[in-house]
């Protein structure tokens, strides 16, 4: 890993709610307060957990997405 990788804060979150076409309370309130923070916060190593695989439109640019199985 490189020195500047290694020096990075590291922000993980759940984002099962984040479904394209599917957003309800939860999934808006969350996408409202995520997006802009990984924007605001590009020195963050963001990784973002999805229970299936994301519409690119629930992806923001500079996030590690990971799927992890079977959805709920």
């Amino acid at each position: 890993m490189p020195a500047s990788q290694s020096l990075k804060p590291i922000i993980a979150v759940n984002a099962r709610w984040l479904l394209a076409g599917k957003l309800e309370g939860t999934g808006w309130h969350t996408r409202s307060i995520l997006w802009p923070l990984i924007a605001q916060h590009p020195e963050v190593n963001w990784h973002l957990f999805y229970d299936r695989k994301p519409h690119p439109s629930m992806v923001p640019k500079a996030v590690t997405v990971h799927v992890i199985t079977p959805p709920a």
